[in-house]
Formats: structure tokens, sequence, C-alpha cells
């Protein structure tokens, strides 16, 4: 009987301390904001073609407007801020230089950008200079930008002959 009541007095002991222990908590706001991918994708032509360009004994500027070049569309979050960044590109004549056995040259692209905001005409054009921020225009449920891609390229009055590729690159991010 005494060894039940030792028992008893142990549980009884250690509920009393259970019931007496004190308990704080914090609590702490979370938030997230999900927003809409960025995605760019060509809406009219693919790359900027100058076509033949005839050597004639001076340096030449052949121009392409963005009005007349390559027209990107940039989506996204709806009145999100994308930042545009983008580089001159070099192009080269390595590979008809090497199919041809000619002289291996390069020439410089330097790009000239334009946004029409969320309108897909060629209306009010904006200068794009890289590292500037733009606003994705609310167009239904969609942030929008369109971007004009043109650039001029300068050709020596002894450039190599051959044809010049490259690929330029533009960068978007939120």
């Amino acid at each position: 009987m005494n060894k039940y009541l030792f028992i008893i007095c142990i549980i009884a002991s250690n509920c009393s301390v259970n019931f007496s222990q004190s308990v704080v908590n914090s609590t702490t706001p979370i938030r997230a904001t999900i927003i809409q991918g960025l995605s760019i994708s060509h809406e009219q032509k693919t790359s900027l073609e100058y076509g033949d360009i005839v050597l004639s004994g001076q340096a030449l500027t052949a121009s392409i407007e963005p009005s007349n070049g390559a027209l990107l569309l940039v989506a996204g979050g709806p009145d999100k801020n994308v930042t545009i960044t983008y580089s001159p590109t070099i192009l080269s004549n390595e590979t008809w230089a090497n199919q041809n056995s000619g002289k291996k040259s390069s020439i410089i692209f330097t790009p000239d950008l334009e946004n029409t905001g969320k309108n897909n005409l060629y209306v009010n054009p904006s200068k794009i200079v890289s590292g500037n921020s733009y606003k994705l225009e609310k167009d239904r449920s969609d942030g929008r930008l369109y971007v004009w891609v043109g650039g001029s390229i300068y050709v020596d009055k002894i450039q190599a002959e051959g044809d010049y590729e490259g690929t330029f690159t533009v960068n978007v991010t939120y």
C-alpha cells in the first residue's frame, strides 16, 4: 500500500509541475508576392539583314531604323519595372573566310532600341538606354513592353569581304 501511495505522490507532483509551467510565444508575419514570370518573344523579323554592301573605296555606315528592324514583346507582371541591358555586338566573317580562303575580319553592330509601351504599332517611340528601367504597361492581365531593335554597322573602305554574322542579345530582368 505504501508503494502505491508513493507512486501516486510522484505522479501528482509531476502533474502539478507540468501545469505550473508558463507558456510564451511570439508571432512573425510572413508575406510573399508572386509575380508573373518574364518572357520575351519575336513579334516580327527574327534577324536584321543588311543585304549586300558594295565596297566603293569609301567607308560607310549602314543602318536599320528600329521601325524597320526586329520587334520584340517583353511580357510579365503588369505595372512592374524591368531593366533592359544590351551591348554592341561583334560580327565576324570567320566562317565565310575559312570556307573561301579569305581574310578574317570583324565589324561592330551598334544597337538602337526603342519602345512603344503596350502598343505593337510604331507610335510615339521612346529610346531605350541600356541599364535603365522601363514599366511593363498593363494590357488585360499582362504587363507588356514592345521593343523595336535596329542598329548600324560601320564598314571601313578596306573592309575584308565576306558574310559577317553575330548574335545580338537583349537581357531583361525584374
